[in-house]
């Protein structure tokens, strides 16, 4: 069955390898995989934005639906978060899960990337 998602569009999304180590030591998370997903993505509501921790209720946050499964980050297995290009901004994928009693649509929450400098 395929499903289609109010407010679908065409977006990147970034999949990053596992992490590794340079000749230094220094964590190096390699170059990215694009790949092409269809997805709807919203402002975050205000009942989402209260069950996030109060220091990240001022960052710029964004629902998506999309069949296409999301990776978030473990520091422990040193997985990166997939990254979602969004206009001209990109945005972490923090939380993903099931939404629903839909298998087949996958809820994120996505965080705008904050590059240092």
């Amino acid at each position: 069955m395929s499903w289609s998602l109010l407010g679908e569009q065409e977006y990147t999304l970034r999949r990053y390898p596992k992490a590794t180590r340079d000749p230094e030591g220094r964590p190096y998370k390699g170059i990215p995989e694009e790949i092409k997903i269809v997805a709807s993505i919203q402002p975050a509501t205000g009942r989402i934005l209260e069950l996030l921790p109060e220091g990240e209720r001022a960052n710029v946050t964004k629902v998506a639906y999309t069949t296409t499964p999301l990776i978030i980050a473990d520091e422990y297995t040193g997985t990166q978060a997939d990254e979602i290009l969004y206009g001209d901004e990109v945005f972490q994928v923090v939380e993903v899960q099931k939404w629903e009693d839909v298998d087949a649509i996958y809820q994120a929450l996505l965080r705008r990337h904050e590059y240092p400098g």
